[in-house]
């Protein structure tokens, strides 16, 4: 089997509210929708409370997504496809991480979940090591009466000295995002550094300090990456079977321009997503991701939402056809009513969504003719699946 690479591209994500043209996503929990505060409602399912989490993560997310969390920055991180040991209650998933710049590699690391199906609280652990320090981000994310909570340390090792400073981020729908106020002064400005961001001035509100855009950014990757892990944990116990019924992605409208005059392969997903299965040389967790991005069922994966956008600033990345930024969203930018293109832009940008990314000669150049990449090579895949479907496919 190939050696595949998650890939977690730190980029903000600026879009207005969707408006959509699909069905409304289902609930991921097949139990039903469950609050954390129901008194055991739902527990017929062990997991109830890491899937309540990781659907208010998600949920976060698009929020954040749908009111803008700031300007773009371009440090990525790679993973390997993560180690998951499920179990009750106790369940974690570890990972291997590089972080990079395009062109080169300035740090590496691990990254790890611990999840408790009993009261619902995951640890995420993050260690990078980079030229000047270690930096260790330890934090417990809770959800309780509706009151999502970051909380933990990162801790600083220079090798002459170590420090550890406390803080997180708050958040409700009601209110957003905010840092905690007990946060210690250096926190979020370690934490900035960690992710190679640059921090704006926050604006106070009420007690609390109101988050920055780019520290949203931070806070949205974060939850990205625990409920994806989350997720896998769950998904861990489910038998896999080749899908039989797939509704598709949801396709809703972005900024830069409506899906309904954008977006020609919206008919023929569908059928693409049956054939996931066909797909080589991946493991039974990916195709697992994929048919709950694809509304196939056997996965607690949310189903892919596509944004149409402009080709000129597509969602985060810049001027590119199709734009990923790991989480259950996606935009499409391609200005062409090519059906095929279309799907072959959307399947390697889900690819993303599901935790492959580019290896490192891709981002030394961004071509999809460089051989043994996994996300140009899938997505090409089923842009050939769309061509074979289309028997009166004319080559542009």
């Amino acid at each position: 089997m190939k050696t595949l690479f998650w890939s977690l591209v730190l980029l903000s994500q600026v879009q207005p509210g969707p408006v959509w043209t699909g069905s409304s996503a289902p609930q991921r929990n097949p139990y039903g929708p469950v609050d954390m505060d129901d008194g055991g409602q739902g527990t017929a399912d062990p997991y109830w409370r890491l899937m309540t989490l990781a659907d208010f993560l998600d949920t976060a997310e698009e929020e954040l997504t749908a009111t803008g969390v700031g300007e773009p920055f371009g440090v990525s991180m790679r993973l390997s496809e993560p180690t998951v040991q499920s179990g009750l209650p106790i369940s974690s998933a570890f990972a291997f991480v590089t972080l990079s710049v395009p062109g080169a590699d300035i740090g590496s690391g691990e990254l790890s979940i611990v999840a408790n199906s009993d009261t619902g609280v995951v640890n995420f652990r993050m260690e990078i090591v980079e030229f000047d320090a270690v930096r260790i981000l330890d934090l417990d994310v809770t959800l309780s009466g509706g009151v999502l909570l970051e909380w933990g340390t990162l801790s600083v090792d220079t090798g002459a000295t170590t420090t550890t400073y406390s803080g997180g981020w708050v958040y409700t729908h009601a209110d957003g995002l905010s840092t905690h106020p007990d946060s210690d002064e250096g926190f979020h400005d370690e934490a900035a550094v960690m992710f190679h961001v640059i921090l704006p001035e926050p604006e106070r509100k009420g007690r609390s300090l109101r988050a920055p855009p780019l520290l949203s950014t931070i806070f949205a990757h974060i939850g990205n990456i625990a409920s994806h892990l989350v997720v896998s944990i769950i998904d861990a116990f489910r038998p896999y079977t080749a899908p039989t019924s797939c509704s598709g992605p949801i396709v809703y409208n972005g900024a830069g321009q409506s899906c309904e005059n954008a977006f020609p392969c919206l008919t023929i997903l569908e059928d693409l997503c049956l054939k996931i299965d066909e797909i080589p040389d991946v493991s039974v967790a990916f195709k697992k991701c994929m048919k709950g991005r694809c509304g196939c069922g056997g996965s607690s994966h949310r189903r892919l939402r596509i944004s149409c956008d402009d080709a000129s600033d597509c969602g985060s990345c810049g001027s590119v056809p199709g734009c990923s930024n790991f989480g259950a969203t996606i935009w499409y930018c391609e200005n062409n009513n090519l059906e095929c293109r279309c799907a072959g832009i959307v399947f390697h940008e889900m690819t993303h969504s599901c935790g492959i990314g580019h290896s490192l000669e891709y981002t030394l150049n961004p071509d999809c003719d460089i051989p043994n990449d996994s996300a140009c090579q899938i997505g090409e895949m089923f842009e050939d699946e769309c061509i074979a479907a289309s028997p009166n496919f004319e080559e542009p």
